[in-house]
């Protein structure tokens, strides 16, 4: 993997601690789920510690379809505990405005969230939003 693609994905993980830190508590549904997106990226476990002490520094992913993919990689933290709070919600929204994606479809989208806050949207209907 490229040092460009390693930072890219360690960037990611600092960004998903971040939204399961946002509300104050990170669970163990929000934890099992970021280190099995670790898992996934190549990240060990070692590596991922570290990344859970460093303050996050956000970075957009380089390509649109990777920003989408984060984008709802962000909104999976948010659902993955039973609960969105409105911190959480917050910061959802400010780090899909720092995506740069359409402004329009943030917008859509998280009214659609804010109005069915009890059940995660399938990717299927995610996608829909910038298609």
């Amino acid at each position: 993997m490229s040092y460009i693609g390693l930072q890219e994905n360690y960037n990611r993980i600092r960004s998903l601690i971040q939204m399961a830190k946002s509300d104050g508590f990170v669970n163990l549904a929000e934890l099992t789920y970021i280190i099995f997106v670790a898992q996934k990226l190549g990240i060990s476990q070692s590596e991922l510690n570290e990344l859970a002490k460093e303050e996050d520094n956000f970075s957009a992913p380089f390509s649109e379809q990777d920003r989408q993919e984060f984008l709802y990689e962000l909104i999976k933290v948010m659902y993955v505990d039973g609960i969105v709070d409105d911190i959480e919600l917050v910061h959802c929204k400010e780090l899909a405005t720092k995506l740069q994606l359409d402004e329009e479809a943030i917008a859509n989208l998280f009214k659609q969230i804010q109005s069915n806050s009890n059940k995660l949207m399938e990717k299927t209907d995610f996608d829909r939003f910038f298609s």
